[in-house]
């Protein structure tokens, strides 16, 4: 596992994934995603399953929505939360992230490592301890299983929020919001499908999530996509789904037409 200084990060979020001093609009505050693109809600409305979508636009403070407050089971996107309540931790307790934390944090973001995710989900309290810092950051829709991180639950909205937050810098410090950003651009690139869909060359960081649940599989992908000089954020939460492929279609076919919508 590669060492990574944090201090470059600085940098590397001012010109990758650019942060906005913008407030992120309240829990409630949205617009249905067919005003953004048609071809998107369109998509979501006609697949199989729920589907939830939430896409914010730094730029314009604008919060567009399809079922954005249906709440999904989290699975392997509850590992973001996680990672930036320890982040958040090393922030209270006016400390650096330690390099143990990062090989655990870049093990769990990158490869979706459970084992790393148990051992730091053990160490910030579980789910009391990741829930205090969603709820000190206004996230109050989503709610971590203290048994089992991948049973929390969460919706569209939520995730998009917690995303422009992230992008934005409205929590940690600038030089842990970069570093985070970074671990989610360096996701291995078998776990880079969902929101990089019809994205091109653009920076984008992201997390997913997948599981072959009991009704189906839940697929679920979220993260900030950059285009241009603008960024946004967006989730997009699938089940059940009749395979991995099929939710996986889902997503990257609303990806792509939220991203050809962006001017």
């Amino acid at each position: 596992m590669r060492m990574r200084r944090l201090f470059p990060m600085l940098f590397l979020i001012a010109v990758l994934i650019p942060t906005y001093s913008t407030p992120v609009k309240a829990a409630g505050a949205a617009r249905p995603l067919r005003q953004l693109s048609s071809t998107a809600a369109n998509t979501a409305n006609k697949r199989s399953g729920l589907v939830g979508a939430a896409v914010y636009r730094l730029d314009t403070d604008d919060l567009y929505s399809f079922q954005g407050n249906q709440q999904f089971t989290m699975y392997s996107i509850a590992k973001v939360p996680i990672m930036l309540a320890v982040l958040d931790r090393a922030v209270r307790q006016d400390r650096r992230v330690t390099y143990r934390e990062q090989n655990l944090i870049e093990a769990m973001i990158e490869w979706s490592d459970n084992d790393a995710t148990n051992v730091l989900y053990d160490s910030v309290g579980d789910a009391p301890g990741v829930q205090d810092f969603l709820s000190r950051n206004g996230i109050y829709n989503t709610s971590m299983d203290n048994n089992a991180w991948g049973n929390s639950v969460t919706t569209p909205q939520d995730m998009a929020r917690l995303m422009a937050r992230l992008s934005n810098c409205m929590m940690l410090v600038q030089r842990l919001c970069g570093y985070a950003l970074q671990v989610m651009q360096d996701v291995d690139s078998s776990q880079s499908w969902g929101v990089t869909a019809g994205t091109g060359n653009s920076p984008v960081a992201l997390k997913n999530g997948w599981y072959p649940d009991s009704e189906g599989w839940g697929i679920n992908s979220m993260g900030i996509v950059m285009k241009g000089g603008h960024a946004y954020a967006i989730a997009v939460l699938t089940y059940p789904n009749p395979s991995m492929d099929y939710g996986i279609s889902t997503v990257e076919q609303i990806s792509t037409a939220t991203y050809q919508a962006m001017q």
